[in-house]
């Protein structure tokens, strides 16, 4: 029996409310594991540019340019190009064993069968239904075998020995490396990426020196309470501590 137009839309609709789910929190839990790259003063291995297809040459748009800017920042992968495991295949290489790929989302219509046949009998055009489909897709970072240019990362431009004296004369432990920049309050060190990964002295110490807020709210220093997890009221106000 085909499935009347009214059901095939309800069920088109449940499944977009559904990816549409799955979207927010696949976003939701990549910013909660690193500074959102549209707002980050420093720059991670990732080159320069919108993410795109490495097989079509094509730009992917739209909200999977966030899920693509996002995986790439917290994975840090050093390409802004992708591929799926087919075309990574077809391409001559192949994903290495135990990569996780990244979701991102097409959005078409198709025209049921049921609304083909209404639309024979009453002469109206067929309507169609849109839908959204999920694809997997990795980071060049991912797959072997593949000989692609290597993107080029931007040059280093940081220095000023007044800022550096500073962050210096407070005594904090400042670690370098990695592509985040946190405070670890269980054992009282500031991670911060390296200065070459800035494009400047005062994006540098705008992110040390926010750190270094928190660093002040130690046990031992101004006790303050930092909170238990990522988005509860006292991290919240912790946070505006640290940008006030």
């Amino acid at each position: 029996m085909a499935r009347n137009s009214t059901s095939t839309n309800t069920a088109a609709l449940g499944d977009r409310l559904d990816l549409y789910a799955e979207v927010t929190q696949t976003i939701l839990a990549q910013m909660e594991r690193g500074t959102l790259p549209w707002t980050r003063p420093w720059k991670t291995t990732v080159a320069p540019g919108l993410p795109m297809n490495a097989s079509t040459g094509n730009g992917y748009s739209g909200i999977n340019v966030v899920l693509l800017w996002l995986s790439g920042a917290v994975q840090g992968y050093s390409s802004s190009r992708w591929m799926t495991f087919l075309q990574a295949a077809q391409a001559g290489g192949h994903v290495r064993r135990g990569e996780r790929g990244t979701m991102i989302v097409k959005a078409s219509t198709y025209v049921p069968q049921s609304e083909r046949e209404r639309s024979e009998v009453s002469e109206d055009d067929p309507r169609a239904v849109p839908f959204l489909k999920r694809y997997t897709v990795f980071n060049l970072d991912q797959i072997e075998g593949i000989e692609i240019p290597v993107q080029k990362a931007c040059a280093p431009v940081v220095a000023n020995a007044a800022l550096d004296a500073f962050v210096t004369a407070t005594g904090a432990d400042m670690r370098f490396g990695g592509n985040e920049a946190y405070y670890v309050p269980s054992r009282d060190y500031i991670q911060c990426p390296t200065p070459q990964a800035f494009g400047n002295a005062f994006d540098l110490f705008r992110v040390q020196s926010h750190e270094l807020a928190h660093w002040t709210g130690a046990a031992h220093r101004l006790d303050r309470t930092f909170g238990q997890r990522f988005g509860d009221a006292a991290y919240q106000m912790e946070e505006l501590v640290a940008l006030s």
